[in-house]
C-alpha cells in the first residue's frame, strides 16, 4: 500500500524537477548533451583511422558549443591529431587558441609548442645532412619556424624553456638566411642567459656566422676574416672548454693561414716588381703575425739587408717599465654630460 503510494508522488516530483528548468537552464544541458555526441562521434572517425573527419568534427564541437565542457578537451585533441599527423603549423595554431582561450590547458598547449618547434628544426637540419630524404614542399616554410618561437616567447615568459626558446629562435633565424638578425639574437641571449648551459652555443653561433660570412666572401676578405677571427679568439678565451672549441680552433687556424697566405703573396708582389721597401714592410708583418716564416728560404737575408738599406723600417725597442721609465698613463679627464631637466 506504502508502495503503491509512493511511487506517483516521485513522478511528480521528478516531473516538478523538470518543470523548474528555466530555459536558458534547458539550452546549456542541450548543448552539452550535443557537444557530448560530437565528442564521441569525433572519437568513432578517429579509431576508424579516419583523422580528417575527427577534426573536422572536433573543430564544431569547439566552433558551436565553445562554453561546453567539451570544448577544451575538443580542442586539444585537435591539435593532438594534428601533431600526430605531422601537421606542425596547424597543431601549433589549435595549441594557440587553448592558450588564448582555455586556461586549463596553458602548460599543456604550450609544452607541445616547444615540442612542435624542435620537431620542426629537426626536419630542417636532417634536410641539410641528407637532402633526399625529405621532400621540400612537405615542409613548413622556414619563417614558420621564427614564428613560432616568438609566439612560445610571448606566450610564457616565465617558461622554464624560454631561454631554450630564445637560444633556438637564433638558429631559426639562421636557417631563414636572416644571419645577422641570428647573430645579433645569439649575442642577446649570451647577455641574458650568460650562465646558462647552452652560453657556450650561443657565443660559438655569434663566431660561426662570422666565420661562414667570410668563406662566403671573394677573395681573402680581410675585414669579414679579421672579424671571424676576433669573434673565434673571444669564444675560446670564454669558453676553452667547450665541445666547440676543437672545430673554433680549426677554423681559426684556416683564418690565420689565409692571412699568411695573403701576406705573403703581397710581399712578393712588390719584390717581383722591384719595390723592396713595400716588399719590406709586408714581409716584415709577415714575421711579426707568423714568427715561423723566417724559416722561409732567404728571407732572414733579405730582411737584414732591407733593414740596412732602410733604416726606417727598424722597429723601435720595446721599453720594459721601470722606475725611472714609467708607462705614463695621460691624466683621467671625465667627459662632462649635460645634465637634463626632470619632467614635470
Amino acid at each position: 500500500m506504502t508502495v503503491k503510494i509512493w511511487l506517483p508522488l516521485l513522478s511528480l516530483l521528478a516531473a516538478s524537477t523538470t518543470y523548474a528548468l528555466t530555459g536558458a537552464e534547458r539550452l546549456i544541458l542541450e548543448q552539452e548533451r550535443r557537444a557530448a555526441e560530437l565528442f564521441a562521434k569525433a572519437q568513432r572517425y578517429n579509431l576508424r583511422g579516419a583523422p580528417g573527419d575527427a577534426v573536422e568534427t572536433l573543430d564544431a564541437l569547439v566552433k558551436n558549443y565553445p562554453k561546453s565542457r567539451w570544448a577544451g578537451a575538443a580542442q586539444w585533441e585537435k591539435a593532438s591529431l594534428y601533431a600526430d599527423n605531422h601537421e606542425h603549423a596547424d597543431a601549433f595554431d589549435a595549441c594557440q587558441l587553448l592558450i588564448d582561450h582555455f586556461p586549463a590547458y596553458y602548460e599543456a598547449a604550450l609544452n607541445l609548442q616547444y615540442d612542435l618547434t624542435k620537431r620542426v628544426l629537426a626536419r630542417y637540419e636532417d634536410l641539410a645532412r641528407h637532402p633526399d630524404s625529405t621532400k621540400p614542399r612537405s615542409l613548413e616554410k622556414k619563417q614558420t619556424l621564427s614564428e613560432m618561437l616568438r609566439a612560445i616567447i610571448r606566450n610564457g615568459p616565465h617558461y622554464d624553456r624560454v631561454a631554450e626558446a630564445q637560444y633556438l629562435l637564433g638558429v631559426a633565424l639562421e636557417k631563414e638566411g636572416k644571419s645577422e638578425e641570428a647573430r645579433l639574437q645569439h649575442e642577446s641571449f649570451s647577455e641574458r642567459h650568460a650562465k646558462h648551459e647552452l652560453a657556450d652555443d650561443a657565443a660559438y653561433q655569434i663566431a660561426y656566422i662570422d666565420y661562414k660570412a667570410w668563406k662566403r666572401m671573394k677573395g681573402d676578405a680581410p675585414q669579414a676574416r679579421r672579424r671571424a677571427e676576433m669573434s673565434l679568439l673571444y669564444f675560446l678565451s670564454r669558453f676553452p672548454e667547450s665541445a666547440k672549441a676543437a672545430q673554433a680552433n680549426g677554423s681559426l687556424i684556416e683564418i690565420q693561414n689565409a692571412e699568411m697566405r695573403e701576406l705573403q703573396r703581397l710581399a712578393e708582389f712588390y719584390e717581383n716588381q722591384g719595390r723592396e721597401k713595400a716588399a719590406a714592410i709586408y714581409y716584415r708583418s709577415l714575421v711579426q703575425r707568423f714568427p715561423d716564416a723566417i724559416a722561409l728560404p732567404g728571407l732572414s737575408e733579405k730582411l737584414a739587408a732591407w733593414t740596412e738599406r732602410y733604416p726606417e723600417l727598424t722597429p723601435s725597442p720595446e721599453v720594459a717599465p721601470t722606475e725611472e721609465v714609467g708607462l705614463a698613463l695621460p691624466p683621467y679627464d671625465p667627459i662632462k654630460y649635460p645634465v637634463m631637466a626632470k619632467p614635470e
